[in-house]
């Protein structure tokens, strides 16, 4: 083995966030609640039901617009259950899909759409400028984080330094995962350093997080209270998402370095070609382009770069260039602090990023 090879294996990786920005500033988080009146459309069609409009012109009053109804009701079948006779339609349900789309071809149907289930969007009020930022197209920011989905049933693997299991924004929700480190103890979900329960608590925190009801597994790549790893061990980390993961699931990893290994390149495009998981990580924060670090050139990752959720800006910090294949908020985002369990403070870094 060339000694150039052998120093490339043992070379430490820095972890991206030993550059964070953290003002330790401890607060006390709000927990979403429901709000009364928005809507949000799901992906979830209810079989043989269907939603019915009429062209403007075919049916101009509410006396033709209810004779129109029976006409096609008794020609199609199925079971009427409104009548819009303001709007000009009606809704049916128990009627085939064979006999909607003959429905849909009637001159005088200007659509048949799949009626859909809806639920209630929750509000989180006061949710910091991170998930402020990204359920609204434009600024300024409305202190409200609005969502209908919680990401309930996905998996969201943290490669990073450990997640804390009791922390309460993760309670129920943490399911199987590994340690290839031993420092600081075998424990799966031993955090001694703090950061990879920060990150899982703006994927998945109940009141920090996006996705407030995704199963959290951590993986363990960094035991020691500097929060550094080594080609191997991350090599590692990738290896086991890839042999162990349960789909569908979203992977989130935070380390990176300057060149870094082709392994661990290779390794994440592996996982997210062949292993139907989303590999997303943070660009890193040297300011730098993130293509020296060769963790950030997979064809099939997300690389995240950090914005500041104020005014769009990206961060100062944050390193750029062809391989950043996005951008979201990072910086003064709300974080769940692991040595104050129950509270979080504002960090900044393409590691909070990078799980918005």
């Amino acid at each position: 083995m060339h000694r150039s090879s052998f120093l490339g294996t043992v070379l430490l990786v820095a972890l991206v966030t030993a550059c964070d920005r953290d003002t330790s500033q401890i607060v006390a988080p709000q927990p979403p609640r429901a709000a009364v009146g928005p809507m949000a459309r799901t992906n979830e069609p209810i079989p043989n039901s269907y939603l019915v409009m009429f062209h403007r012109d075919s049916a101009p009053n509410p006396t033709a617009i209810e004779r129109l109804i029976d006409v096609l009701n008794k020609r199609y079948g199925g079971h009427v259950s409104f009548r819009y006779d303001a709007l000009g339609g009606f809704a049916v349900d128990s009627l085939p899909a064979s006999l909607a789309q003959r429905l849909a071809a009637e001159p005088a149907v200007a659509s048949v759409e799949a009626n859909t289930v809806l639920h209630l969007q929750d509000v989180q009020y006061g949710p910091g400028a991170g998930l402020d930022r990204i359920d609204q197209d434009n600024l300024p920011l409305d202190n409200a984080f609005s969502y209908a989905y919680t990401g309930a049933g996905v998996n969201v693997y943290i490669i990073d330094t450990g997640v804390d299991s009791l922390n309460p924004e993760f309670r129920g929700r943490i399911g199987t995962g590994t340690s290839c480190v031993s420092q600081g103890g075998p424990w799966t979900s031993a955090d001694n350093f703090g950061h990879g329960t920060a990150v899982a608590s703006v994927a998945a925190g109940s009141t920090f997080g996006v996705a407030k009801g995704a199963i959290i597994h951590s993986v363990r790549i960094s035991g020691d209270a500097n929060g550094t790893s080594t080609d191997a061990i991350e090599t590692c980390g990738i290896n086991w998402v890839a042999s162990y993961g349960q789909r569908p699931a979203v992977a989130n990893m935070s380390f990176g370095g300057i060149p870094s290994s082709f392994a661990a390149r290779d390794a994440i495009n592996n996982v997210a070609y062949y292993g139907q998981i989303t590999f997303v990580k943070a660009a890193g924060n040297d300011a730098s382009d993130a293509y020296l670090d060769r963790t950030n050139r997979g064809a099939y990752e997300v690389v995240v770069g950090a914005t500041d959720p104020t005014n769009d800006s990206f961060a100062s910090f944050s390193d750029y260039g062809s391989t950043i294949t996005t951008s979201a908020p990072g910086v003064n985002v709300l974080v769940a602090d692991k040595f104050n369990p129950g509270y979080g403070k504002l960090g900044s870094g393409t590691s909070f990023a990078a799980p918005t």
